[in-house]
């Protein structure tokens, strides 16, 4: 996941939601306490970058604190170029199944927690993409 330090305890939370889906979250200052990130460096970038090719996502947790990042600009141009599988996930107060994302993130789709008619008790990762066309994550990755 593609975030900003500054928003950990958020990111956690992100983390324990999308592991419920039974998905495996890579948080680099979780899974890699040992690297440096405050600074860019190509040995943090090559560690990254091995990371990513063993990921069949990128999710982009955007929040007031994403814009100054030094590094999510770079993953998520790195990940889109390798993979082509990422989704911006808008962190707002408020739930909502529109987002219009700012810059070069309205170029890409974007996940939200939402429901079905036959299930509506039970919470799903949805991803709209440009077109407007929604998918569930798993349909998203196999497009």
């Amino acid at each position: 996941m593609s975030h900003a330090f500054a928003d950990a305890e958020i990111v956690l939370g992100i983390k324990l939601k999308l592991e419920s889906y039974g998905k495996s979250v890579y948080v680099d200052w979780v899974d890699d306490p040992q690297l440096n990130r405050s600074e860019v460096n190509v040995a943090t970038a090559k560690h990254i970058k091995e990371r990513m090719h063993y990921c069949s996502a990128l999710f982009y947790a955007t929040t007031e604190s994403s814009f100054v990042s030094k590094w999510m600009p770079w993953e998520t141009g790195y990940f889109d170029g390798i993979k082509n599988k990422v989704a911006i996930l808008p962190v707002t107060e408020e739930q909502t199944l529109t987002y219009k994302g700012q810059e070069y993130l309205g170029l890409y789709p974007y996940a939200v927690e939402g429901h079905t008619e036959l299930n509506p008790d039970d919470d799903l990762l949805i991803v709209y993409t440009k077109d407007k066309s929604a998918y569930y994550f798993e349909e998203w990755l196999k497009k």
